[in-house]
């Protein structure tokens, strides 16, 4: 081939490349493409903290016939992280003008759930919402992940006013017989169940339906079992993990195992129905309020329990 014709095809080539563009030279076969890095993720609030949330609640005790009478009512506020999760300068405040902000100062768990002042306690629901009224509440906390800044959820019922829902009756039953909340007998799985949660519905933003947990703790306030957090927030129990269970409105029963009751011990079982009223999310966390009631049913297993004894009842 001669220069000249060597010269023009050349030519022809780039002119081409400017005005189509030329794509890279395809790699032979036998040679892997070149993939692209990966972008490194900078993280988020929601990498540390799985919600927050606002509520008001009550709470009945249970008689070993089944009689509720009330304790008390009041609001609480808690942020839940995620094992290994750091948050810092938490607070809320009411976004109406001239009010104070209420700091996330204690801390429970070992350390994985932060609370807010949690009030004081009231026999009466206008008490409890004269100490904190029902409205608009922004949410600001830092996490290495980023911040949360004025992240707003309302707690109010209908018309604006504090509905707190019914306390549940709970039943125990261990192999398949109803037995005593005053004669457990341990070693033996316990069937825990309680009237329905007819105030509960699924969540019309798709994010937490009404809950339900089921707790327990001995007189040596260890807690003995937890029926799970939502949206894999880990269970007290496992506090390395996120919760592989949790229970929602439409849910009735839960079987505690064996081996959470031990022989002559005393302990407190409580069931809370919790109805949410605004849920949200934000930056992978989410925010909710809710109005709640929880029912204590003490429990007095059969046996001895020889050192690990009970202290003296405080009444």
């Amino acid at each position: 081939m001669s220069i000249a014709r060597r010269y023009s095809e050349l030519v022809l080539v780039l002119l081409t490349c400017l005005v189509l563009g030329c794509a890279p030279e395809a790699p032979p076969a036998d040679e892997p493409a070149a993939t692209a890095e990966p972008m490194a993720s900078a993280g988020s609030p929601g990498d540390h903290v799985s919600f927050f949330v606002l509520g008001k609640s009550w709470n009945f005790t249970q008689t070993a016939d089944g009689v509720l009478n009330l304790i008390d009512m009041g609001f609480f506020a808690e942020i839940f992280k995620l094992a290994g999760g750091e948050v810092a300068d938490a607070r809320m405040q009411l976004t109406a003008p001239g009010s104070e902000p209420i700091l996330f100062d204690r801390e429970g768990d070992g350390g994985a759930v932060l609370f807010g002042h949690d009030g004081n306690r009231h026999q009466t629901v206008e008490a409890v919402d004269a100490e904190l009224p029902n409205g608009d509440y922004a949410f600001s906390f830092s996490t290495p992940g980023g911040d949360i800044d004025n992240f707003v959820v309302t707690i109010a019922g209908a018309d604006g006013q504090t509905d707190l829902p019914p306390a549940p009756v709970i039943s125990l039953e261990q192999n398949g017989s109803t037995v005593a909340s005053t004669a457990v007998e341990p070693g033996v799985d316990t069937r825990v169940s309680w009237t329905p949660f007819d105030t509960g519905r699924a969540d019309p933003n798709g994010i937490a339906d009404d809950l339900i947990f089921v707790m327990m703790d001995d007189c040596h306030g260890k807690r003995a079992f937890h029926s799970g957090r939502p949206l894999a927030t880990p269970n007290p129990l496992e506090p390395e993990k996120p919760s592989e269970s949790l229970l929602t409105f439409a849910d009735n029963e839960i079987t505690m195992p064996g081996s959470s009751i031990k022989p002559g011990t005393r302990y407190t079982l409580k069931v809370e129905h919790a109805r949410l009223l605004d849920t949200d999310k934000r930056q992978g966390v989410v925010g909710m309020t809710t109005f709640a009631v929880t029912t204590f049913l003490e429990l007095q297993a059969t046996g001895d329990a020889g050192p690990n004894a009970c202290p003296p009842r405080d009444d």
